[in-house]
């Protein structure tokens, strides 16, 4: 377990850590609880199966990206922002090289 830990911060030095914005494809899971409010969203990583979950402020999984990126996984996401298409805009602070 340490060893993992360890291995993550040296993952975390190859490249500027820096902001950057991107949009991403949500799979919502039920269009009844699909989010209203942008400020309520989070994104939870789930390690065992490789997904990032879009959350409400409860952490109750409202839908799963569709395609998430390794700066999504690596970084911390600052903001996420419901878009009208049913997408997510995210913006990330994370390395990049």
């Amino acid at each position: 377990m340490w060893r993992d830990f360890v291995r993550g911060l040296a993952d975390a030095h190859d490249g500027t850590w820096r902001e950057r914005s991107t949009e991403a494809e949500v799979t919502w899971f039920d269009s009844a609880t699909s989010p209203t409010d942008s400020d309520s969203l989070r994104l939870v990583y789930d390690e065992a199966e490789g997904s990032v979950y879009v959350c409400d402020r409860e952490l109750r999984a409202l839908g799963r990206l569709s395609a998430p990126s390794a700066a999504m996984v690596r970084g911390s996401a600052n903001r996420v922002n419901l878009l009208r298409s049913g997408r997510v805009g995210i913006t990330t602070f994370a390395p990049f090289a």
